[in-house]
């Protein structure tokens, strides 16, 4: 299936960290924007970024990217941004490993509407519906799993991700300051058993030179 072989041939492109890293900047810089405008200006915005809508999507279909995803629910109103939360590395590795495919998949994701009550519609229909399209895509008999997340603005989503970015962070210096421990203490440990075995063979010259000598004595003696 074409739709398949080219998501396999997109090997390369951000990982997860930088795609959430991404996600956060343009959010930043969008509020950036909107400190600069005149107070008629910002109550517009404000009132356009009250009606925007966030659904959740609980499952993304094997290999199926931001892109496609865009492409499948723009249908039904005016898709504003889309973030999937990508696979773990190291599971991919293995999938990779084991001979599976190559191709970056994603676990979750979130895409917002710029009209709540189109995020909502869509939710009701799509929600356990198939994919549909043509028969010949690969999605074709796939599943939605989507939930109008009532409540939830893009912020919510640009502040998660942050948060666990900086656990990711906090868990990253931790596991180093504690590997660079372990690694010390196996220097010392080396030094250690280097400072004994130096001291073992200078025991073992001189009880070597003891007994040569003892045995130099009882020769003259005779």
């Amino acid at each position: 299936d074409e739709e398949l072989k080219a998501a396999a041939a997109e090997d390369g492109g951000l990982d997860a960290e930088a795609e959430a890293e991404a996600v956060e900047a343009e959010a930043a810089e969008e509020k950036a924007q909107a400190k600069t405008l005149d107070a008629a200006a910002l109550a517009e915005y404000n009132a356009k970024m009250a009606r925007r809508g966030v659904l959740y999507l609980s499952r993304i279909p094997p290999f199926m990217k931001p892109q496609k995803v865009r492409h499948l629910l723009a249908v039904h109103g005016e898709v504003t941004r889309v973030f999937l939360a990508a696979e773990d590395r190291s599971n991919r590795k293995a999938r990779r490993r084991s001979g599976g495919s190559k191709a970056k998949r994603y676990d979750e994701g979130w895409v917002e509407f710029a009209e709540k009550k189109v995020a909502k519609r869509v939710a009701l229909s799509l929600n356990n519906t198939k994919i549909g399209g043509s028969r010949r895509s690969y999605y074709h008999e796939d599943i939605w799993n989507i939930k109008y997340l009532k409540g939830f603005k893009w912020d919510h989503l640009t502040e998660k991700l942050a948060y666990e970015r900086r656990v990711r962070e906090h868990r990253m210096r931790a596991e180093m300051l504690q590997a660079r421990r372990e690694n010390a203490m196996l220097l010392d440990l080396a030094d250690q058993g280097k400072a004994l075995r130096a001291m073992e063979g200078r025991k073992r010259k001189r009880a070597a030179a003891a007994a040569e000598a003892g045995g130099a004595g009882a020769a003259d003696a005779e």
